[in-house]
């Protein structure tokens, strides 16, 4: 009987833990401090890393992301029509979060830069296309 009972514990006590999770929560805005509605935030944990929570933006710019695994967890934002940051494989903004106990790790928000493009052809004085030439 004891053994059946120190085996219930551990299994509770093993559940417990499985189930702990952790909430990030913040905003995503424009450095004027105007909201970016639609932007999708992205978490990410584990080697290699894979997606463990997603969430897109609200009409003010603010997301939520539950049930995220408690330890480090990697943050990115995408939304067209702003700029990207490279952080390792993933193409975002990226911060590292630590959330060490279960519970809200607390506000996390992004500031996005409008990005742009150049088009345009180079050419030398007699409108020849130049090859090989680096643009920045």
């Amino acid at each position: 009987m004891r053994r059946r009972v120190a085996a219930a514990a551990f299994l509770l006590a093993l559940a417990g833990t499985a189930a702990a999770q952790v909430r990030i929560a913040g905003a995503v805005t424009e450095a004027d401090d105007s909201p970016v509605p639609g932007a999708y935030v992205l978490a990410s944990a584990g080697t290699p890393p894979r997606v463990v929570g997603e969430a897109q933006t609200d009409s003010q710019g603010r997301y939520t992301l539950s049930g995220l695994p408690m330890g480090r967890v990697s943050l990115s934002v995408k939304a067209q029509g702003y700029y990207t940051v490279k952080a390792g494989d993933l193409e975002a903004e990226t911060i590292a979060r630590s959330c060490p106990q279960e519970g809200d790790c607390g506000p996390t928000d992004f500031v996005l830069s409008h990005a742009a493009a150049v088009e345009g052809r180079l050419t030398d004085a007699f409108g020849d296309p130049l090859q090989d030439v680096e643009v920045t």
